[in-house]
């Protein structure tokens, strides 16, 4: 096997380049950073068995991230037939297709016609001629003997997800958990197995203290037994359905769109149909949450057989449905398509998210049901973000704002605390940028507000990467609002919550969120030097933009580095005009006793102590430049 090793820092694949190879990673850690409104943000940390550049190579179209190597970095040449097989694609350029022998009677050349996951197909050797040309996502996701037996090139950097399902409540619940086992069992990138115990949800008139109670007894299980997701629920109408629910062993505290917290819904006829299976396939794909990168391909991999090729399932609803049962279902679905824009952010699986949220809130209320109608308020703030950030679409920005506020009439702090400072965080962000558009003080106030509430509930040690996010837009929110007004008690502010980023950033690790971290820092003694007069703190914005400039140009980030450079020749600017009035003009009588002293040289802005309005749009970041 080839390799080729890179420096820590090196680039493998530049923002903005059509790759000419990809490239898999076989030891260290690969850093991705995107360019977004003039700040390097990184987007991904990927590690050994990920793949880098796969899809831009496949597709033939340009790099949206920078990828460069933290640390030694040891990686495989991938060529694009070969990212093609592993992504499920086909390649942009295809050779002539030669006609496949047959070498046994039992094996079947599929039908592939009408499918957009060709490659994915022609890595089953054989299928089962049951699930050939009728449904191309299932000739794909149930392969035939010979496949499950024979592995292609590359095999080894998939892992499967491990699923385990628990004996379901009411009649014949244990005869319908073996029904999904046998059925997950038959595809690809899946093991399933039975629990050893039984999961139900048993309460005295509190349910959020319930689920929050099994949840925890459940992750430690998985952990216990080296499960991926549990899956439980309950047999209902007389054993035509189930409604299952999930838990996941790696839920991360960030903010996110759920699917295996115990909340969300997937009703499913029994037995399964075609449109039943896959629609279980994608909700626990959609649910997996790993750090594994073999676990992350796979999910990536099918999950996009399952988008393209049985979209039609995923939206095919169940007659007969309560109206409750089929709001959450829909809800449950457009959870599907909104943790899919994770790996593709198509605009399809955006819009199929809104209708279906759309949907389910013409049946919920905060009246009858606050928590199911919070968590879809929650989640379609999350993806009108989403659509803001991509379109800059003010109005999708107030949108998002205005669900934020209706989630948290219901998410509280004391019952989903983490959910509550997600969602002041999400408030706060939204609230900043709106008021790049309408100059409105008050915004700015509200999202200071918004990140002190986040503040409340992340703790540097248990939550040190929530922490260090919140507590940076707080300091660039105090720093807008200290320049603003020319406060410096304000400035100071900002200068504490740059300093503890800093201190909670790892400079080896996130090399450029800890230089993003020292711009800033950098920022804020600026201006709080400027306004208050200060020398030192105008000494110390030199210290830290000289410290951020030296990762820059140590990891190859140009154009940071040049902000960089233009923050410390406004520092040099600003200490010479200090030392200017400190040292008054040498005049023709200085130093006689028998004339008045010279006059100041000049007055620094603000001396009069009044305070301005805010600035029209866009004025904020003209100087200095803020990461």
């Amino acid at each position: 096997m080839a390799t080729k090793d890179f420096k820590s820092g090196e680039i493998l694949l530049a923002e903005g380049e059509v790759p000419k190879q990809a490239y898999r990673i076989v030891q260290g850690s690969v850093e991705m950073t995107r360019d977004m409104d003039g700040m390097s943000m990184p987007t991904a940390i990927l590690d050994r068995g990920a793949l880098v550049g796969a899809e831009e190579l496949v597709e033939g179209r340009a790099m949206a991230d920078n990828a460069q190597a933290l640390g030694t970095l040891v990686v495989e040449p991938v060529t694009k037939e070969m990212a093609a097989r592993l992504l499920g694609k086909p390649a942009a350029t295809k050779k002539p297709e030669r006609k496949a022998k047959s070498t046994s009677k039992n094996l079947a050349v599929p039908n592939t016609s009408g499918s957009s996951s060709r490659a994915l197909v022609a890595l089953s050797a054989g299928i089962d001629a049951d699930y050939g040309g009728t449904d191309p996502a299932s000739s794909v996701l149930k392969p035939g003997l010979l496949r499950r037996i024979l592995k292609p090139d590359f095999a080894d950097v998939y892992d499967r997800i491990d699923i385990r399902i628990s004996a379901l409540e009411g009649e014949g619940g244990e005869q319908a958990a073996a029904h999904l086992i046998d059925e997950l069992g038959q595809r690809r990138g899946l093991k399933a197995k039975a629990m050893n115990a039984r999961v139900e949800l048993a309460f005295d008139g509190e349910p959020v203290g319930a689920m929050r109670e099994l949840r925890r007894a459940c992750e430690r299980w998985l952990v216990d037994n080296g499960g991926d997701v549990l899956v439980w629920g309950a047999v209902a109408k007389a054993g035509s359905l189930v409604h299952l629910r999930f838990f996941v062993r790696d839920d991360t505290l960030v903010d996110q769109f759920r699917m295996g917290d115990g909340w969300t819904l997937l009703v499913l006829p029994m037995p399964l149909d075609a449109a039943g299976a896959h629609r279980l396939h994608a909700a626990l794909l959609a649910a997996v949450r790993t750090k594994a990168a073999g676990k992350q391909l796979t999910v990536r991999r099918d999950l996009e057989v399952l988008l393209k090729d049985a979209r039609d399932h995923l939206v095919h609803e169940i007659p007969n449905l309560e109206p409750l049962a089929r709001a959450e279902d829909r809800a449950t679905v457009a959870r599907i398509f909104a943790n899919a824009m994770r790996f593709q952010r198509r605009a399809e699986d955006a819009q199929s998210a809104l209708s279906l949220f759309d949907s389910a809130l013409a049946v919920f209320s905060a009246d009858k049901t606050p928590l199911e109608w919070a968590f879809v308020h929650r989640d379609r703030a999350f993806l009108r973000q989403f659509i803001a950030e991509r379109t800059n679409d003010t109005g999708a920005l107030q949108d998002s704002i205005d669900d934020l506020e209706d989630a948290l009439r219901i998410i509280g702090p004391k019952a989903f605390p983490y959910d509550w400072a997600a969602l002041n965080n999400r408030l706060g962000l939204a609230l900043y940028r709106l008021d790049f558009d309408n100059g409105d003080a008050d915004t700015l106030e509200r999202a200071l507000q918004a990140f002190q509430n986040t503040l409340t509930v992340y703790d540097k040690q248990k939550t040190p990467n929530e922490w260090a996010e919140a507590m940076g837009h707080f300091g660039q929110v105090a720093l807008v609002i200290g320049r603003v007004n020319r406060d410096p008690a304000m400035l100071l502010q900002a200068v504490d919550a740059c300093n503890d980023v800093v201190s909670a950033r790892d400079r080896k690790h996130m090399p450029l969120h800890w230089a993003s971290a020292q711009n800033n820092l950098g920022s804020a003694l600026f201006l709080y030097g400027r306004i208050s007069g200060d020398n030192n703190a105008l000494q110390g914005a030199g210290v830290a933009f000289q410290t951020a400039h030296g990762v820059y140009v140590e990891k190859g980030a140009e154009r940071l580095a040049g902000v960089c450079e233009k923050n410390l020749k406004h520092v040099e600017k600003a200490l010479n005009r200090r030392q200017r009035q400190e040292t008054p003009p040498e005049l023709p009588w200085e130093g006689r006793a028998d004339e008045p002293p010279a006059l100041p040289w000049e007055f620094g802005p603000g001396i009069s102590g009044k305070r301005l309005a805010a600035p029209a749009s866009g004025i904020y970041r003209s100087w200095p430049d803020i990461d």
